[in-house]
């Protein structure tokens, strides 16, 4: 699901630990790209302990040497996630996540996680709208096992009746559970129902659960052999090692696994909205929420990176536009927060609001949109530019610290951009966005033609909290 704001104290609670060393080596990092910006991107010397190789198969090799760190980190990244779902069989990627988790003809399920524990290692795995990834941490001495570990995932997964039936369970009842006990989860999901009409982003990674349960092995076969093979796969390794070595590693442990053609994504785009959409939703909440959406163009669009300096200024944290605004002077919300979904294909720019005790939808809507009118017209100050810039950079220490963070970067980054260490240039980038970059996208795109307004009703209100009568 896309990503959440969270509160400062949230923030700082849940960051990751970082050594000095590591701190000293972004803000370095940090000052180099700044002091060199101007526009467009730059070119970097990838000799400095990174390099890019594909094998025979058409496996995508990104490794980056790294002694300040003594583990390693790998990130398996799949160019397939919820988007590739078939019509009909929405939350099958899910489905083959669960199954190369539970064993595999290597190794037996559990198997795979004692080796790792044991050793003081990690595993987690994702799937996402665009991709799915295996990101396990290790020292060093354990390598070639896990080399071994994710050939085996690849190329000998386990499908069965059995395992299939019981990943299906497992997906259903972690979306339920999900939906149900998060939040912020209800919100996403309703959020992207009204928000799309065709693109299957309008469907949650967790899919349907008429539709999970319709999926059979062949089911999973079929879309296994043409999404979970070689020519789609990125393999980021991070960490302390000798880049020529690891690679003689790769190449005989994965280049001999056969492989097909790359695929490529066939679903239906996103038309044009022309109109407002209006919607009003009785989901699991506590307390009513106002949300407003607005399509925005794909990851690789010149307009996408000062959408996302416009959402830090709007909702980025309790310092933001909306937030002083909507909370802190009026009253009305008790909070605020939005993103631009990191979707690769064309996405949304999102806010939402909860309301305090007493307000209803209307006097919410009225006075969130009339602020969002404010911002594009010129309320937005360079004061607001500057902390959204700050708060934008320290996400990317954070998110670069830590070799498990950049291999998982360098894989995301050659997936959208076909470079694995483009996400480099994000920080300069950030700094070439000006105030007129930022007034001129919300003007663009938010405008009530492109806009969705998404009203969550609490199961147990009444009409006391209706949506604004001109819905209908």
């Amino acid at each position: 699901m896309f990503p959440y704001t969270k509160s400062e104290s949230q923030l700082r609670s849940t960051a990751p630990t970082m050594t000095l060393s590591t701190v000293i080596m972004c803000a370095v990092l940090i000052s180099l790209l700044v002091s060199s910006a101007s526009a467009g991107p730059r070119p970097r010397d990838k000799s400095k302990g990174s390099r890019d190789s594909t094998l025979t198969n058409g496996i995508t090799v990104l490794s980056f040497e790294d002694k300040s760190d003594p583990l390693i980190a790998i990130t398996v990244l799949y160019d397939v996630g919820g988007r590739d779902d078939p019509s009909g069989k929405a939350g099958l990627a899910k489905v083959c996540q669960w199954i190369m988790n539970n064993g595999s003809l290597g190794y037996w399920k559990g198997e795979r996680e004692r080796l790792l524990h044991a050793a003081g290692g990690s595993f987690s795995s994702q799937v996402r709208q665009d991709n799915s990834t295996f990101s396990t941490r290790f020292p060093k001495d354990l390598l070639r096992q896990v080399l071994l570990i994710e050939a085996d995932r690849l190329e000998n997964p386990l499908i069965t009746r059995e395992t299939v039936e019981a990943a299906k369970r497992s997906v259903i009842r972690e979306g339920t559970i999900g939906r149900e006990n998060n939040i912020y989860s209800a919100l996403t999901t309703e959020t992207l129902k009204q928000s799309y009409t065709t693109h299957p982003y309008r469907i949650d990674e967790y899919g349907l659960e008429a539709e999970l349960s319709a999926i059979e092995p062949e089911d999973v076969r079929l879309f296994m052999r043409r999404f979970y093979q070689p020519s789609n796969v990125t393999l980021a390794i991070v960490g302390n090692f000798k880049n020529k070595h690891l690679l003689k590693e790769v190449v005989e442990i994965f280049d001999d696994i056969p492989s097909s053609p790359k695929p490529e994504h066939s679903y239906l785009a996103e038309p044009e909205q022309t109109e407002e959409r209006r919607a009003t939703v009785n989901a699991e909440l506590q307390t009513p929420v106002f949300i407003v959406s607005f399509h925005t163009p794909s990851l690789t669009d010149p307009d996408r990176l000062a959408l996302e300096v416009l959402s830090a200024m709007l909702v980025g944290n309790r310092s933001s536009f909306l937030y002083q605004r909507l909370v802190t002077e009026s009253g009305l919300c008790f909070t605020v927060g939005g993103a631009v979904a990191e979707f690769s294909d064309p996405s949304i720019l999102y806010c939402y609001a909860f309301l305090n005790q007493g307000v209803t939808f209307a006097e919410a809507e009225t006075a969130l949109l009339k602020e969002l009118e404010n911002g594009a017209n010129g309320a937005l100050t360079g004061a607001d530019l500057t902390i959204a810039k700050n708060q934008m950079e320290a996400r990317f220490v954070t998110s670069w610290s830590g070799a498990l963070g950049r291999s998982a970067k360098m894989a995301r980054s050659f997936q959208v951009w076909g470079d694995g260490m483009y996400w480099l240039d994000r920080v300069e980038r950030i700094h070439d966005i000006s105030l007129s970059d930022v007034l001129n996208v919300a003007q663009k795109y938010l405008r009530a033609s492109n806009r969705s307004s998404i009203f969550l009703e609490p199961h147990e209100a009444t009409n006391s909290q209706q949506a604004p009568d001109d819905e209908k």
